[in-house]
């Protein structure tokens, strides 16, 4: 009958850990907006297999709705890229990101917009 009481007793602590390990697996990190706010301006980088590392800041909302402005979706870009190469980038202009050649300038659009897009986008959930 010891074996028996030992042997439910192990069984209960195994369900126990395996409740406990699930709800820490399951908790969710809670999202601190003024945290968010300190943060905002830290530099990011990505590594890109033919530009090398490019240094970026994330835009903020209000440059997003600056973007707005913009109708043209090559005009939208380049102030997109400029919005998000400058602060790591002091004195880059418009104009610079307007001389540059076009298949650098697409490829910062693609790598940039990529970045944000992967925010933007729900989680997929379907397994």
């Amino acid at each position: 009958m010891s074996n028996q009481k030992e042997a439910k007793e192990l069984r209960l602590a195994a369900e126990k850990a395996e409740a406990a390990r699930h709800t820490q697996e399951t908790t969710l990190k809670q999202f601190n907006p003024l945290q968010c706010i300190k943060t905002a301006d830290q530099p990011c980088e990505i590594v890109d297999e033919i530009l090398g590392v490019v240094k970026f800041n994330n835009l903020t909302f209000a440059q997003g709705k600056q973007l707005e402005q913009h109708k043209d979706p090559l005009e939208k870009t380049a102030y997109m890229i400029l919005y998000m190469l400058q602060p790591q980038n002091p004195g880059l202009t418009i104009e610079d990101i307007k001389k540059m050649p076009l298949h650098i300038a697409s490829r910062l659009g693609k790598i940039l917009g990529d970045y944000i897009q992967s925010f933007l986008s729900p989680p997929n959930t379907s397994k």
